[in-house]
């Protein structure tokens, strides 16, 4: 007795979403990224108005002073969400550490001139509280 598996394509009915399909023209994939970004902020059918701020819907377009024809084509040209993002920065800090470690590891503070030491300390702390402070913004401003 022998079994055989045989193979049978299945064509799929559509290749994505409505809302997508209208974005990028019908017949093609939209990648994970298109996915996960685009038309993902609701802006009809809401149960209620704000209750500090009946004026307006919770995602009324008139809150922000950046004025788009259409605020999904403000994407990210790096295509970053999450995944690839914590990922990135999880690459970075990595870096990061091995240049520092790479300064200690050969003393090149040590050996550098008093007042350039100096210099650095006094630039690179205030930098890193910039840094910081730019990246709780962004934080802030991408919740």
């Amino acid at each position: 007795m022998t079994v055989e598996i045989k193979t049978a394509p299945i064509e799929p009915r559509r290749l994505t979403f409505d809302h997508l399909e209208a974005r990028i023209g019908k017949g093609r994939a939209a990648t994970r990224y298109q996915a996960a970004v685009h038309d993902r902020q609701m802006t009809t059918n809401f149960h209620y108005r704000p209750t500090w701020e009946p004026g307006m819907d919770l995602f009324d377009r008139r809150r922000t002073a950046v004025v788009l024809a259409d605020f999904d084509q403000f994407i990210d040209p790096r295509q970053y969400y999450y995944a690839p993002y914590t990922i990135q920065r999880a690459r970075q800090q990595d870096h990061n550490d091995a240049n520092f470690g790479l300064v200690e590891k050969r003393h090149l503070l040590a050996n550098l001139a008093p007042e350039w030491a100096q210099k650095i300390r006094r630039l690179i702390v205030p930098l890193r509280h910039f840094e910081w402070g730019a990246n709780t913004t962004w934080d802030r401003g991408c919740a």
